[in-house]
């Protein structure tokens, strides 16, 4: 298998359990609150799939409460309205869209006006409830045609919205669209549906279960006064909307709505909702069957996932957890009520019922506890042996200092500490506050008292964040600073290569980049002057060596003439004079191509122990002829132990001979030229000191190639013997110095001593 069709099975496989979770979730926690008796808009599955509104539970209830409000108005006692709908009413009358019904709207308003009527001065809910006028009732609800009553007593009709006298008749004289008809008269209720009678009362005995709450039951009667009362009503087979809106009363403008068409309204709201509940279990089951089918690719989901989930600290991994659980724990508390007895519980209970009281009445909330619980159990899984990301580990290590090698990056990160010290403290209060103020806004903010903790936990928390990022940030930038301070000291040291890399997005991006270009010039600059040396000694080696072959031509030809006899004494001179230069020509090509490999690196040197005062001591008795000839004084002062060093001592011997050759030829005539060699603890020192017989300038490198003291001098000298010199010495690992004080001239020669 492929990498991208396993990634698309891994996908799939995740995301079919998480829609499948939800799906069934959501569809099944409606299924549990049907079985509370709670579905959507209080709509029982039933009354949802009914083919008739007036067949459902919904339509018996409005038509009993009605009826009860009816026989009361009748009999003039009190319209319990309030008690029945003043709730919902009091809620909901001022929405349209709502509301329920005109029935509540009126309740409202009858409440107000006759409590504004009848009342001078304080009263009560009990007050309230008992004087509402039947007469305010039947103005308010009057209008609403979904609903024909006539109301009577004695015979005579007191309340009535029938001025078509459609009721008069009874059932046999109602209207194509109104099919639903009751009467009740003598403490006995009759109903007619498309003109045909409904058995109403069963076997005669009311029980909890009875489809109608309506007097007339052998164990559920009226009193004598009600039994003169008579009420006819006739319902619509359609429901219309009537809203009426009451712009004058003293609470200001509202708007009520027909409670029989919300009735119908409602079932169809609820059907719609039951159907798209029966379509997501089904689409569930299936999700839930891919993910079974590719469940071993879910895995690799869970793995993916906690990457990022190991990220978060665990301070808030646990603070979540803890959140989801007690809060969880306190909305099931509210919403069964249970565990009461327990005092500090209940203060618990109370700071968190706001966002969990509707634990399982809110499918969202309840998905949103189930996956952070499951992405914290799956990072256990997980990661539980991998080093933990936490909090105070990760503040502790912004302000550590024992990581940076330079001290302003140990003062950047040092005065940023307090501000963070501070706005983490700041911010725990602020938390604390906010906590604490939500628990005392509860009874009178509600809700909104939670939405502002949460508001203000979410800006206290993304300040932090913003600290925290900004103290990363300065730590980061002290970092990158120590960087490009420790490139500025490799280019320093000579370092052309190696090149300091940041990220694009850095402070310092520009500068490294210009510091880079800077190393890049100087490293091409640095390249083309090697090459540049390079070229000249790879010229110089191979003129040096074009020159041998006829060199050694003419040096094999003066050795022939040399030979023969009866030569003139004028031809004799010439032959001695093309051999001295011949000799000396010689010399300074071998000279020459020498110190060109000594630059190519390509010396060939024989390095071993040897005594550097052996082979001062040698080479002065080889030279002692030429000391004895010059007009110079050689004083050597020279140890008799040993003095041990690791170089090449054929080397090391044309070194030196060289250097006295230059003291002999150079020196003040009757000077002494000083040969010394001392030694410390590491280091062997051989130098030569000679006092000049002529100016020596002091703008001249005298270890250059073909240089001297004195341009104009025509004695001989190629200006090679100190070049090869320091060649020699460097090429056997020494160091080569020369020094000039006024006439005096000093050449100085160091190497390590070699533990014997």
């Amino acid at each position: 298998m492929d990498i991208k069709s396993k990634k698309c099975k891994v996908i799939t496989a995740w995301a079919a359990f998480f829609l499948s979770i939800c799906l069934l979730v959501e569809s099944g926690l409606t299924g549990l609150n049907l079985l509370t008796g709670s579905g959507p808009r209080g709509v029982s599955v039933k009354d949802a799939l009914a083919s008739d509104f007036e067949e459902t539970e919904e339509f018996r209830g409005f038509v009993s409460d009605y009826l009860d409000t009816f026989l009361a108005m009748a009999a003039g006692g009190p319209v319990d309205w309030y008690s029945r709908y003043g709730d919902a009413a009091l809620d909901d009358s001022y929405d349209i869209s709502w509301g329920s019904g005109i029935a509540e709207s009126a309740a409202t308003t009858v409440i107000e006006e006759s409590a504004e009527s009848a009342w001078d001065g304080d009263y009560t809910s009990e007050d309230w409830e008992y004087k509402t006028s039947a007469k305010q009732v039947h103005e308010t609800i009057k209008n609403d045609k979904n609903l024909i009553y006539d109301i009577r007593y004695n015979g005579k009709s007191v309340y009535t919205n029938d001025e078509n006298g459609i009721l008069k008749e009874g059932e046999k004289s109602l209207p194509s669209d109104y099919n639903f008809y009751m009467v009740f008269a003598e403490g006995k209720a009759s109903v007619f549906k498309d003109k045909k009678a409904v058995d109403v009362y069963g076997d005669g005995v009311y029980r909890d279960d009875s489809q109608w709450r309506i007097p007339g039951y052998k164990n559920f009667t009226v009193d004598e006064k009600t039994k003169k009362a008579e009420v006819r009503m006739a319902v619509i087979k359609s429901p219309v909307n009537y809203v009426q809106g009451n712009y004058s009363g003293s609470s200001g403008s509202y708007y009520g709505t027909s409670s029989l068409y919300d009735i119908v309204r409602n079932m169809e709201h609820a059907k719609r909702s039951y159907i798209a509940k029966i379509v997501e279990f089904i689409a569930g089951l299936v999700l839930l069957g891919v993910y079974l089918a590719l469940r071993k690719y879910k895995k690799d989901g869970d793995r993916f996932l906690v990457v990022y989930t190991g990220k978060i600290w665990l301070e808030c991994k646990v603070a979540l957890a803890v959140l989801v659980i007690v809060g969880g724990i306190a909305g099931l508390n509210n919403y069964m009520g249970v565990f009461y007895g327990w005092g500090y519980y209940e203060y618990a209970s109370e700071i968190l019922y706001p966002m969990m009281y509707s634990l399982l009445a809110n499918p969202m909330l309840l998905l949103i506890c189930f996956w952070i619980l499951y992405l914290l159990i799956n990072d256990y899984r997980y990661n539980r042996k991998k080093p933990r990301k936490i909090l105070v580990r990760d503040i502790q290590k912004l302000f550590q200092i024992r990581d940076m090698e330079y001290p302003f990056q140990k003062k950047m990160i040092r005065k940023f500490s307090p501000v963070m010290i501070s706005g983490i403290v700041l911010s725990v209060i602020a938390a604390l506050a906010c906590f604490v103020s939500s628990y005392y806004l509860y009874d009178n903010g509600g809700s909104l008292a939670m939405v502002l903790l949460l508001v203000a936990l979410a800006v206290i928390a993304l300040l932090a964040g913003m600290m925290r990022q900004y103290a990363s940030d300065n730590r980061i930038l002290a970092k990158e600073m120590g960087d490009l301070i420790r490139q500025i000291k490799k280019v320093h040291d000579g370092n052309m290569t190696d090149k300091l890399k940041v990220p694009e997005d850095s402070d310092l991006y520009d500068a490294v980049q210009q510091l880079n270009d800077i190393q890049y010039g100087m490293d091409t600059a640095l390249s083309e002057r090697m090459k540049s040396e390079r070229m000249k000694v790879e010229l110089v080696s191979n003129v040096s060596h074009d020159i041998k072959t006829p060199l050694t031509s003419i040096i094999s030809y003066v050795e022939l003439m040399k030979q023969e006899e009866n030569l003139p004494e004028d031809v004799k001179d010439y032959v001695r004079i093309l051999d001295i230069k011949s000799q000396r020509l010689k010399s300074m090509v071998q000279d020459v191509f020498e110190i060109s490999k000594a630059a190519s690196k390509q010396l060939p040197v024989n390095l071993e122990d040897l005594d550097l005062g052996k082979l001062l001591r040698q080479t002065l008795a080889d030279m002692e002829e030429q000391i004895e000839e010059s007009s110079v004084t050689v004083k050597a002062q020279i140890p008799a132990e040993a003095v041990m060093i690791h170089a090449d001592g054929s080397r090391l011997y044309r070194v030196f001979q060289n250097l006295l050759q230059n003291a002999l030829k150079y020196s003040l005539d009757g000077s002494r030229v000083f040969i010394t060699l001392k030694t410390d603890s590491k280091t062997a020192m051989a130098t030569v000191k000679n006092i000049s017989q002529e100016e020596i300038p002091s703008d001249i490198d005298f270890t250059e190639r073909f240089v001297r003291g004195d341009e104009s001098r025509t004695d001989g000298g190629s200006g090679l013997g100190l070049s090869i010199a320091r060649s020699f010495t460097e090429a056997c690992g020494g160091v080569f110095g020369i020094e000039v004080d006024a006439d005096l001239f000093v050449v100085t020669v160091e190497f390590p001593i070699k533990d014997i």
